[in-house]
């Protein structure tokens, strides 16, 4: 964490006022933890994106660690004969030939790219091993960490967010290379073909720390290969006779254009006129509950009984159960979401009520749905209460969800209906 704030306020020096005394504290307290070897002392709690079925050692912690820290250093202007980068270079030379995993493979390869000549044969190592487990699929290449399970249906975009990185430190690792020869552009090409079609139809990837990786490399991608702005007009048709025209010209490169597709289903046909590059995405909402993945987490939640014969409960309390039941004996971040019923609204006290909770670290009401951040979830169950008022009467109630998925792979997750006690009389 440290590592990436130095590297943000250092990019950010050329925009705003940033004091160095506070990046050569930074720097010190970092060069502080180094170990002898080079690597980097483990400080607080690492959060792992840990891919079942895949081994994932402390070794491979350690250089993905010592990777990230040299990456923010020499993007920070640290020259690799810094004593501090010396030592680490050194050791992640040593144990290249080493490391199997595609994850730090792909972080050393642009550790070496940026420190330059020296470390071109690592480098090269690196690549070559990358290259040697790489998918291709007509005009693109990625890297499948098989952690997307079989058979599941996929009602939204959901990238895998190590394969997103992968692919995106890999596209570094090639434009990244002194004048970026054009062989590296032929092959850097490839993979940005890719890595824009896991984008969700919010402009995200699968979590902010893939996207933030994947918009770098993207953005210098479209640097490198930036030819001069051209006039290129989109017209999309179908056979029932719908027509809209996009045009991309000097006044609207930058805008984002929308159309909503009358038929759906339906068949759509894009044809594009003009010179460049233009980047065309459909997206589809269903309004359904997605089934459960395999069971990363208990979920089970409660809603207080009620003689609905009597009377109609103005508010009500539900009461949500959660624990860790993966592979591993705690879970990294994870995000409780609670949905809304039509017609009520969440009591705020019982939102505080529920920060009271140590592994509640954080938590964000909207109008429509309740987020709370849960931290190192075990098997040992979490209680959470929260209090629905009801401020519309609604009649034939329809359930809502509640939803608890690994922030760092949202294919994690467990997810249950809830309802009023009275759903069919709330009017």
């Amino acid at each position: 964490l440290t590592a990436l704030v130095l590297k943000c306020l250092y990019a950010a020096k050329s925009y705003i006022h940033v004091d160095e005394y506070y990046l050569r504290e930074a720097v010190a307290w970092i060069e502080n933890n180094q170990l002898p070897s080079g690597a980097f002392r483990m400080r607080g709690q690492l959060l792992k994106n840990l891919i079942k079925d895949r081994v994932y050692t402390n070794k491979d912690e350690s250089v993905s660690l010592s990777s990230f820290v040299s990456i923010s250093l020499l993007e920070s202007g640290w020259q690799p004969e810094d004593p501090i980068l010396e030592k680490t270079l050194q050791y992640l030379s040593t144990v290249t030939p080493h490391v199997d995993d595609l994850y730090p493979q792909s972080l050393m390869a642009y550790t070496f790219t940026l420190a330059g000549k020296r470390n071109m044969r690592n480098r090269a190592l690196l690549l070559r091993k990358l290259y040697q487990q790489a998918v291709t699929e007509g005009d693109q290449v990625y890297w499948n960490l098989k952690s997307k399970r079989p058979g599941r249906s996929q009602f939204w975009s959901q990238p895998d967010s190590y394969e997103v990185e992968v692919a995106s430190y890999v596209l570094l690792s090639h434009l990244a290379h002194t004048n970026a020869p054009d062989e590296e552009i032929v092959k850097a090409s490839r993979i940005a073909a890719w890595i824009p079609r896991q984008q969700s139809a919010q402009g995200g990837f699968a979590t902010v720390q893939d996207t933030v990786v994947a918009l770098q490399a993207t953005s210098l991608y479209a640097k490198l290969t930036y030819t001069g702005r051209k006039v290129i007009n989109v017209t999309m048709t179908s056979p029932t006779g719908f027509q809209h025209d996009f045009t991309v010209d000097n006044n609207s490169w930058l805008l984002l254009q929308e159309v909503s597709l009358p038929d759906i289903p339906g068949k759509y046909r894009a044809e594009a006129q003009g010179e460049g590059c233009v980047y065309l995405q459909t997206t589809l909402r269903c309004h359904i509950t997605p089934p459960n993945s395999s069971m990363t987490f208990a979920l089970t939640v409660e809603v207080d009984p009620w003689n609905c014969s009597v009377s109609i409960p103005g508010q009500f309390k539900l009461t949500v159960h959660i624990s860790y039941a993966g592979p591993w004996s705690s879970s990294s971040k994870a995000l409780l979401i609670i949905r809304m019923l039509s017609g009520y609204s969440i009591n705020m006290d019982s939102v505080k009520m529920t920060e009271q909770n140590p592994l509640v670290k954080k938590t964000e009401v909207t109008m429509n749905e309740v987020i709370l951040y849960v931290d190192q979830l075990t098997s040992e169950t979490q209680t959470l209460t929260l209090s629905m008022k009801q401020d519309i009467p609604v009649s034939n109630q329809q359930p809502e969800f509640v939803k608890i998925y690994n922030y760092y792979k949202p294919d994690d997750y467990t997810v249950v209906e809830y309802n009023s006690p009275c759903p069919r009389a709330d009017k």
